[in-house]
């Protein structure tokens, strides 16, 4: 696995996952703290990057030809050991660590296919609050 230096990004590339960080390399490649990630995983869940990479290998592979990225460069360290994973296995390995976000996933996906847009739980909720204020829904 290579060592490189990484820069932390100013903005979060995915604001309902806020303890996501996202790192940019010198030759601008982001990756995303894989490490930090595992911390906040059930313990009990025996999950790794190395388990992550054998299960996800098919659909990480067709990354890699659609992305045409080499393999190898999926993964990245900094100088303290922890591990990066690059930004395209962003979604993938989220849905490797909480199934009920890989669920989630597919079903804004299904909701694209069918009707040409999809729009995630914290839209919905600000569209209520500018409509409604902080009246709960059921008092409707």
């Amino acid at each position: 696995m290579k060592t490189v230096k990484l820069s932390p990004c100013e903005e979060n590339k995915f604001p309902d996952i806020p303890d996501l960080k996202f790192y940019r390399t010198e030759g601008d490649l982001f990756y995303f703290d894989a490490a930090q990630c595992l911390s906040k995983a059930d313990p009990t869940a025996n999950v790794s990057v190395e388990d992550f990479l054998s299960k996800f290998d098919h659909l990480i592979g067709s990354l890699c030809e659609n992305n045409a990225i080499v393999k190898d460069e999926l993964t990245v360290t900094d100088d303290s050991g922890a591990i990066y994973l690059d930004e395209c296995l962003v979604i993938p390995f989220l849905a490797y660590l909480d199934r009920s976000f890989g669920g989630y996933v597919i079903e804004r996906m299904e909701e694209l296919l069918m009707y040409g847009f999809t729009i995630n739980d914290s839209f919905c909720r600000f569209f209520h609050k500018a409509r409604f204020g902080d009246t709960p829904l059921a008092q409707l």
